[in-house]
């Protein structure tokens, strides 16, 4: 599939959604809103809808935000966490699960699943995360993008749960859980790189060095979608 140096992000996520369309139904792609938080706080609301049910079930989520940093919530409480908000060069959105920091943006394609299930299930953080990438690896495959899950050294929120291209990481991934009595809710999420953005990297390693955590990232260890498909036709 060619790829040309002129394809607009939109179309990047339109290819996307619409094989990722083909795998679990049909899925509306919410566009950027003025408000960063509100669309990261977006997640908790599709969680609290599948757990309001009260049976179990899923659904998706395929969403963009403006440019922004996004970080664990629990970040809020560390020594120095205002200071970095307020050197930060993007605004600042917290995030219920963990991880690190990772970028939003119209660059960047955010999945997110909330799945409720039955306690005796079973089913935990390693299976939600096999639910939300299934789909996702088949639609990379699809467009001729060979994708697995794994960590990537010196990746940014690395991980075991990466979607990973040619040993780069494509996507990284978050999760929660949140008991219901005989119930359980996971809510897990996806950050899909479709095009690189200069300075990004820099922007998340600066913040947590100012939260005193090593950041010794390196720019090769990542891929965007557009990357990836100009390596499958360079190929």
């Amino acid at each position: 599939m060619l790829l040309s140096s002129s394809r607009r992000l939109s179309d990047l996520a339109s290819l996307f959604l619409a094989g990722f369309q083909q795998q679990v139904g049909t899925v509306r792609l919410e566009r950027p809103a003025s408000d960063v938080q509100m669309l990261v706080d977006g997640d908790l609301a599709l969680l609290a809808r599948v757990m309001g049910r009260g049976r179990k079930g899923l659904q998706w989520r395929c969403w963009q935000n403006r440019h922004c940093l996004v970080v664990p919530r629990s970040w809020s409480r560390l020594p120095g966490f205002r200071d970095a908000v307020l050197d930060c060069p993007l605004p600042v959105a917290l995030r219920a699960s963990g991880g690190s920091a990772v970028i939003h943006g119209p660059h960047m394609l955010n999945v997110s699943l909330a799945w409720q299930v039955g306690e005796e299930d079973g089913i935990g953080i390693p299976e939600g995360y096999a639910r939300l990438a299934a789909p996702m690896v088949a639609t990379l495959v699809g467009l001729g993008v060979p994708a697995s899950l794994g960590p990537v050294p010196g990746a940014h929120c690395d991980g075991a749960f990466n979607l990973v291209q040619d040993g780069r990481k494509l996507a990284g991934t978050a999760a929660l859980v949140r008991p219901a009595g005989p119930m359980r809710g996971l809510l897990l999420h996806a950050n899909l790189a479709l095009m690189p953005m200069d300075g990004d990297l820099d922007v998340i390693a600066g913040f947590e060095r100012r939260l005193g955590r090593p950041a010794d990232y390196q720019a090769d260890a990542h891929i965007s979608l557009a990357g990836a498909l100009r390596a499958v036709v360079g190929g």
